[in-house]
């Protein structure tokens, strides 16, 4: 899909999460945190950004 803004124009590619983990896990990294940060703000915005996680946090750990 291509998406425009500000004059700028670029192909957009949409993989689901999951595709990510499973590459990470693959390479024998461990996940050992994971977090979904709430909007600090109470607004209209911010309750979209709620049911659909804006920013994800994640440390992953290879073993020695």
């Amino acid at each position: 899909m291509w998406v425009a803004r500000k004059g700028l124009r670029i192909e957009s590619w949409h993989r689901p999460l999951s595709a990510y983990m499973s590459e990470l896990l693959r390479h024998g990294l461990r996940l050992v945190h994971f977090d979904e940060p709430a909007p600090i703000v109470a607004d209209e915005v911010a309750a979209n950004y709620r049911r659909a996680p804006w920013f994800l946090v994640m440390e992953w750990q290879k073993p020695s």
